[in-house]
């Protein structure tokens, strides 16, 4: 996929790697090839993390088939031994276990933009759980510890963190007593937590000279009903970008559990009850912060302007699943001694888990159709292979062509995603970033203004900013900036720039690569060198010297 992985996430990690500063801690690094040198080394993934590691040890495509099968392997093993330790415990019933495990372990997610996100949740709940019955004591602390460095704080680690602090309280509450082994595991993790996004926490804690272009962002405001009503949409929606839950199925065994629990056994309905109402209010919490009440609270300090605490969400795959699992024992419990009905539900658990994951996931059905086709090397939709995408070599020719060395010299991208031109170590004005400084915002928005200007994307970038593209008016209905490409195929044309093209200039960009052709003749500040194709390319790219 494209968006959030090989237009970011994947060059992040080839950044690090290729750039000797893998291991550096030091604040004052920035990569100096990447959107104007505006990107700390710190502000990118950990040197700890597994699939940072994966990308240091191996070449880039081997690299990320590992991460897949890494993450893949994490997710149905620590949901079955969640699931069988703590809800289906009826060694009979494992199957069942193990099929929404494997369910649970191939929802659609990208690997490489948060590593294990929600899939590392299972785990964390796992250990933490048998730290509080005292069982695998000093196992579970260790694996409690290293757990983090599978995944990312913003994405998921930290929001785990606060909802076992929530049932750590309960416990105590109800055992009357501090637990000393889950506050053990608490630490442990915690501790976890901040060495596996050690360059992350030292940039956010430790530098008070970096200001990030988060900062300006205008703090979205909802009353209370609307809170609600995002709430259930988040709830309903079962492909909420980034996170898939593919739940709806789950609806439907949960209307069953409440029909056949309501004749045969009423209180076999109270656990999946209470687990649907917790996903729920999950839901309500991911976007509690934007309630108006509490603007003095997030106005006050930064890190409630620059955190993402909708990302609570990221924890709904795991419940709708758990919650999965909960309804298929109170109905194997009902149901233990019939077995027909057992064998019943099994067949339909196939068919409402991991077929309808597959059907239902654009991933999957992109890859199998192109597999089907004998159509791999398509380069239409959002499905596009590593070599493809970045094209190596075609970028090598033009590296060739301008033969100069790239570090006296700057490139934008035009119809192109700027990954691409990092990725082939060019060194950029643009891209896609999260976390860059402050002032290269406001003289990147100087340059793209006045193209962008009464445009929604103008007002866009204002309130997120992180994909600096040089945006063209004439591109925006034609291309979305992120799932997809602009292929070689295409018949585009772009008649006007009305860049700032003096502040461009001074900014150091002297070419820009453009998939698409430029009048030059209304265009009086660039002038056409040369077009570059290959037959094992994607692109054709033309390109403009900035005059």
């Amino acid at each position: 996929m494209i968006g959030d992985n090989l237009d970011s996430a994947v060059l992040y990690l080839n950044l690090i790697v290729n750039n000797d500063i893998y291991f550096s801690v030091d604040n004052k690094i920035t990569i100096d090839s990447f959107m104007s040198g505006s990107v700390p080394r710190n502000a990118l993934p950990s040197s700890l993390n597994i699939i940072s590691l994966l990308f240091l040890f191996f070449k880039t495509s081997t690299a990320y088939i590992l991460s897949r099968i890494c993450v893949s392997v994490i997710a149905i093993i620590s949901m079955y031994f969640f699931i069988i330790k703590n809800i289906i415990i009826d060694p009979k019933f494992r199957i069942f276990a193990l099929l929404i495990s494997y369910s649970f372990s191939i929802l659609q997610h990208k690997p490489i933009y948060g590593g294990a996100s929600f899939v590392i949740a299972p785990l964390f709940f796992y250990l933490f759980l048998n730290l509080v019955r005292n069982k695998n004591k000093n196992l579970s602390l260790v694996f409690i510890f290293f757990a983090p460095f599978l995944s990312y704080v913003v994405m998921s680690t930290a929001f785990i963190w606060m909802v076992l602090c929530i049932i750590f309280i309960v416990f105590c509450i109800k055992k009357k007593a501090i637990l000393r082994a889950p506050f053990q595991g608490l630490v442990l993790m915690l501790i976890g937590i901040i060495l596996a996004d050690i360059h992350l926490f030292l940039l956010n804690f430790l530098d008070i000279n970096f200001t990030v272009h988060r900062i300006t962002r205008v703090l979205t405001l909802n009353d209370f009903s609307s809170i609600i009503n995002n709430a259930l949409l988040l709830f309903q929606n079962q492909k909420s970008s980034p996170i898939i839950t593919l739940h709806h199925p789950i609806f439907y065994w949960f209307l069953v559990i409440l029909i056949t629990g309501t004749i045969k056994n009423r209180t076999s309905v109270i656990k999946p009850i209470l687990m649907f109402t917790l996903i729920f209010f999950n839901c309500v919490f991911a976007f509690i912060w934007s309630w108006d009440i509490l603007l003095i609270i997030r106005s006050s300090l930064d890190l409630f302007t620059t955190f993402d605490w909708s990302r609570l969400r990221s924890l709904n795959p795991f419940y709708w699943w758990t919650l999965m699992a909960i309804i298929i024992n109170e109905l194997l419990t009902i149901h233990k001694k019939k077995p027909k009905l057992i064998f019943l539900c099994l067949i339909f658990l196939c068919f409402s888990g991991p077929i309808y994951i597959v059907k239902n996931s654009s991933s999957y059905r992109a890859n199998l159709t192109k597999l089907i086709y004998n159509n791999i090397d398509s380069f239409e939709g959002s499905m596009i292979t590593i070599d493809n995408f970045y094209s190596q070599n075609l970028f090598e020719e033009i590296e060739n062509w301008i033969d100069k060395p790239k570090s006296i010299y700057k490139v934008g991208s035009i119809g192109l995603h700027p990954a691409v031109s990092a990725y082939n170590q060019f060194y950029t004005i643009d891209g896609y970033s999260n976390y860059y400084n402050i002032n290269h915002n406001i003289r990147f928005r100087d340059i793209i203004e006045p193209e962008l200007k009464n445009n929604y994307i103008l007002n866009k970038f204002d309130h997120w900013g992180n994909r600096c593209y040089l945006f063209s008016k004439d591109l925006l209905t034609k291309w979305d900036h992120k799932n997809k490409i602009i292929s070689k195929n295409n018949m585009i044309k772009i008649d006007f720039l009305d860049f700032n093209f003096k502040k461009l200039k001074n900014m150091g960009c002297e070419y820009l690569f453009s998939t698409v052709i430029i009048n030059v003749k209304n265009n009086k500040n660039i002038i056409f060198e040369k077009s570059f194709e290959r037959e094992d390319s994607p692109y054709k790219i033309y390109l403009y010297r900035i005059i």
